[in-house]
């Protein structure tokens, strides 16, 4: 039979391949959350690039401390299940990782989280690729349009938004969310 081997050793192999000493991109957002927030922070991704790289790079400092589809690998599943967590957990920090398209197709949930009080913060990967499912076919179709101005969606619902463009600390808003956020 075929093993693993040794769980350290593993672990120390998949952070050198895996690693967030980008100066600015994916990593590096992944890296910065996971720095300025609290371990105790339950994280949800959905599909996408942006979910293979976080699914290496997010430590989890307990069971289950990282949500996702994995089966169906399902888009815009991140906020769902970070409101979900929220209403079970209404005491426990929240961050949920999306990708522009992924986030567009849950737009309606930031209703939900409105209406109970939910906080989560929610970081979104703008680059208006699609990558995880573009092979070309989706753009003739009209599926993909110029990345929208993501951070100006969340105020429709009250919510707090930020563009996050460069190797800034999102320590600050981190922190506290006073309502829901989206970090794109």
């Amino acid at each position: 039979a075929r093993t693993l081997g040794d769980g350290a050793k593993v672990k120390q192999d998949l952070a050198a391949a895996f690693t967030a000493d980008e100066e600015w991109g994916p990593a590096a957002i992944i890296d910065e959350c996971r720095r300025a927030l609290p371990a105790a922070t339950l994280a949800t991704v959905d599909s996408g690039a942006h979910r293979i790289l976080l699914a290496q790079l997010w430590t989890c400092h307990e069971p289950a401390g990282l949500m996702l589809s994995s089966g169906l690998s399902a888009m815009g599943c991140a906020v769902p299940l970070a409101l979900g967590a929220g209403l079970a957990a209404p005491n426990r920090p929240i961050v949920a990782f999306c990708g522009d398209a992924g986030f567009l197709m849950s737009l309606g949930e930031l209703t939900t989280a409105r209406d109970n009080h939910l906080k989560p913060i929610i970081v979104v990967f703008v680059d208006g690729a699609n990558s995880s499912r573009n092979n070309g076919s989706w753009q003739r179709r009209g599926c993909i349009s110029q990345p929208t101005i993501i951070p100006r969606l969340p105020a429709g619902w009250g919510a707090w938004a930020m563009l996050w463009t460069t190797a800034q600390p999102c320590a600050a808003p981190c922190k506290r969310p006073k309502k829901a956020m989206a970090l794109a």
